[in-house]
């Protein structure tokens, strides 16, 4: 399962709040695009879901002291846009953590 990492300087709490946005700002951002997205959080473990071109892709984010730790599944067929996919959780979540 891939993993992106990506360190922070806030209280865990403050970096939880902040990653308990991001769902939603997904759903305003691609609507249309991506549907069917899930959340659930269990303590500091955000579990996610969504469809996006009929491909399904999941994961969690685990909140950390110092960091915010994303793991995911790529279905096959969207295997070739994984650099991608990290980029832009790096992109986003180092902005949100800033």
């Amino acid at each position: 399962m891939p993993n992106v990492t990506v360190p922070h300087n806030l209280d865990k709490e403050e970096a939880k709040r902040r990653v308990s946005g991001l769902v939603p700002s997904l759903k305003t951002e691609f609507a249309g695009m991506v549907r069917d997205f899930t959340e659930r959080w269990e303590g500091d473990v955000l579990h996610f879901g969504f469809k996006a071109s009929g491909l399904s892709i999941t994961g969690s984010a685990d909140v950390q002291p110092n960091a915010v730790s994303v793991d995911y599944n790529l279905p096959l067929l969207a295997r070739p846009l994984k650099g991608q996919f990290e980029s832009g959780i790096r992109e986003r979540l180092g902005k949100l953590l800033a």
